[in-house]
């Protein structure tokens, strides 16, 4: 599979109790891998051991694999810990696209990793879709939601 058509979907949690953003995310996921024809990862930062985790779930809602990235320092949140090993599994596997919720956490991480990987970042977004012709298209809501501006 070509890295670049593989979507990272992060699966947020307090202390292994999936949030319910991260199905949504999930989702979000596998419709832009099913127009990509990628594959999607769900990536689990956290501290419980891989049998603690149900990532049966995770395939139901879209992805095709699990990335469980388990250390101790993960099972609370922390952004400095949850940056290091996230920006480690996005340098080492280099996913074209990476998906997280629009919650705090989210928004925060997302910013970390888009200022460590020298990369764009487009928050708030309302849809995504993939056109072989010009690539990701993005929207997301401006003017406080007035209108709608299309990012490629």
């Amino acid at each position: 599979m070509n890295s670049g058509k593989q979507i990272f979907a992060i699966v947020e949690h307090t202390e292994g109790a999936i949030k319910p953003v991260s199905f949504e995310v999930l989702h979000a996921a596998r419709v832009l891998a099913d127009q990509m024809g990628g594959q999607v990862l769900a990536v689990y930062p956290g501290g419980q051991s891989e049998s603690e985790i149900d990532c049966q779930s995770f395939i139901q809602y879209g992805a095709d694999r699990v990335l469980v990235l388990r250390h101790p320092d993960l099972a609370r949140y922390t952004v400095l810990a949850h940056l290091d090993a996230l920006q480690s599994a996005i340098e080492s596997r280099r996913p074209g696209v990476v998906l997280l919720p629009a919650s705090t956490h989210g928004k925060e991480i997302a910013a970390g990793l888009s200022a460590r990987l020298k990369t764009g970042l487009a928050t708030d977004c309302v849809s995504l879709d993939f056109d072989s012709g010009e690539g990701l298209q993005v929207r997301r809501p401006v003017n406080g939601g007035k209108a709608i501006s299309t990012l490629i």
